[in-house]
């Protein structure tokens, strides 16, 4: 890893660090809410192709994990974030409802330590544009599906809305900051979780990155007006 690439990823995880147990709070201010709705229409399909063995990365405080958990009963989760607070946040979580098939590592998605061909669906949702190195989270995403297995990525997209992007626009730049500030006092956070990792992807630029990937059966739809997208492709 070069010293930029090691730069911006201590960056995100210092960022993520200071976060911390507030993630949720302002992403819901960041977002106006929308991420939990998407997030629960995301483990809404996903539990309808009944997976067995699924894999969540950048996990974050676990939200996508624990909503599919409570749709899917028999389902076993795994679930890896590089930030030692969200981890902590999400143990904290799983210990108050009881989630007993979900269980959370402190791993770099970049590096996993889970074996080849290991889970029927991989996911992720407003992870991956968040790290230094897209490519090779995708590659180890990849390499731990099974054949046939299913990868399903909840991204923020480039919206095609010029007045939907004026307003997120000087929202997410001003308005958000100022709010998560008042109820939080972490502005400062709030702002950087916007500037940090890669800027959002057209939906058909994301489905070729994923055919470029060795992906096939590639296909996505659009979420929140354009503001984000699901994308969904096949090992």
């Amino acid at each position: 890893m070069g010293k930029r690439e090691k730069n911006m990823e201590n960056r995100i995880y210092h960022v993520y660090e200071a976060i911390g147990e507030d993630y949720n709070k302002i992403q819901d201010i960041r977002t106006l809410g929308f991420h939990r709705a998407v997030k629960l229409r995301l483990a809404h399909e996903i539990a309808g192709g009944q997976p067995e063995k699924v894999l969540e990365i950048c996990c974050g405080t676990g939200g996508l994990s624990f909503a599919l958990a409570r749709l899917n009963h028999n389902v076993w989760i795994d679930a890896v974030d590089f930030s030692d607070e969200m981890i902590r946040s999400a143990n904290a979580k799983k210990r108050k409802d009881g989630f007993r098939k979900v269980v959370f590592y402190k791993e770099n998605a970049k590096h996993l330590s889970f074996p080849n061909d290991a889970y029927d669906c991989v996911m992720c949702a407003f992870g991956l544009l968040q790290t230094d190195d897209p490519l090779k989270i995708l590659a180890e995403a990849k390499r731990v599906l099974k054949p046939n297995g299913k990868l399903y990525l909840l991204e923020e997209s480039v919206c095609e809305d010029r007045y939907i992007k004026m307003f997120t626009g000087f929202y997410e730049n001003s308005v958000a900051p100022a709010l998560n500030e008042l109820f939080t006092g972490k502005g400062f956070e709030s702002r950087w979780v916007s500037k940090t990792g890669k800027k959002p992807q057209s939906k058909e630029r994301m489905a070729k990155i994923l055919k470029q990937m060795g992906f096939r059966n590639i296909s996505y739809r659009s979420q929140a007006g354009g503001l984000a997208a699901v994308h969904r492709a096949v090992k």
